[in-house]
């Protein structure tokens, strides 16, 4: 039997967010807004460890740690429901999943909102790349577009995303791929996947500015008038093509690190995976 946690309230015990109900990770989620689905929280758990403390026997807080195939490991997914904030619960699961990533010799990577930025640099984590998130609201989700084919992601595909990242991600990547849609050109990439609110456009690593543009338009032609959300880095020249396409920019982030700087080449990621791949 699981004991209570010191300095923390005596009715949270730690909980497998891997063993949860569904619906009990999607109300977290849901509850702040965001767009992860049910098969999101499935990868994150299935390729990564999820940190939780439950109230009963339903999560009310999370974190998971994200490992990439070597270098990094990222974090996302805090969540406290609002019942039960202002209780040091988000911290302590950061501290967990802080001290899991330094178990393995990993440099700690998320993406931060402005509100959360304080509070990681309060746990050391240093400032890096900025970016925004875009949103489209769109005329109706409609129908998805024809399945991805199940085949793994070309090596130079990989390549090229592990020196934007600083760190190869083969298994997310394919994970990703195979529950969503591909778009390759021969200077870069660009994946899609189906969203709780809205088609989610990224990674797109790109070389050039015209394969990244190319790659844009054809991921917006595939998806018509649905609802899509897109996390650019800031200073890309993404941005008068997403709001000439009906994206208002909607909230910022910063990606910031703990441990050594990733050595990644930023200037070719236009797209993130979002806040919770990275």
């Amino acid at each position: 039997m699981a004991l209570p946690l010191e300095g923390l309230p005596a009715a949270l015990l730690p909980c497998a967010l891997a063993d949860a109900p569904a619906d009990s990770l999607l109300a977290l989620s849901d509850e702040a807004g965001w767009n992860q689905t049910e098969a999101d929280w499935r990868r994150l758990l299935r390729c990564g460890r999820g940190f939780g403390l439950a109230a009963g026997n339903r999560p009310v807080a999370s974190a998971v740690l994200l490992p990439y195939d070597a270098g990094i490991a990222w974090i996302s997914m805090v969540l406290v429901t609002a019942a039960w904030r202002r209780h040091g619960l988000a911290r302590h699961l950061m501290r967990e999943a802080v001290q899991a990533c330094r178990a393995r010799g990993r440099t700690a990577v998320l993406d931060a909102t402005p509100a959360g930025e304080a509070v990681y640099r309060g746990l050391g984590f240093k400032p890096g790349l900025p970016l925004t998130r875009w949103h489209r609201p769109g005329a109706a989700a409609g129908p998805p577009p024809t399945a991805a084919a199940a085949t793994p992601l070309p090596a130079e595909v990989v390549a090229r995303d592990a020196r934007a990242m600083g760190a190869p991600r083969s298994v997310l990547l394919n994970a990703l791929a195979a529950d969503g849609q591909r778009i390759l050109h021969p200077q870069g990439s660009l994946l899609l996947r189906p969203g709780r609110r809205a088609w989610h456009l990224g990674p797109l690593v790109a070389e050039t500015d015209e394969a990244a543009h190319t790659l844009l338009a054809a991921g917006l032609d595939l998806l018509g008038p649905a609802p899509a959300v897109a996390d650019a880095r800031d200073g890309s020249g993404l941005e008068p093509a997403l709001a000439a396409q009906g994206f208002a920019a909607q909230r910022p982030f910063r990606r910031m690190h703990l441990g050594a700087p990733p050595a990644a080449e930023p200037e070719l990621l236009w797209l993130t995976a979002g806040p919770e791949f990275g």
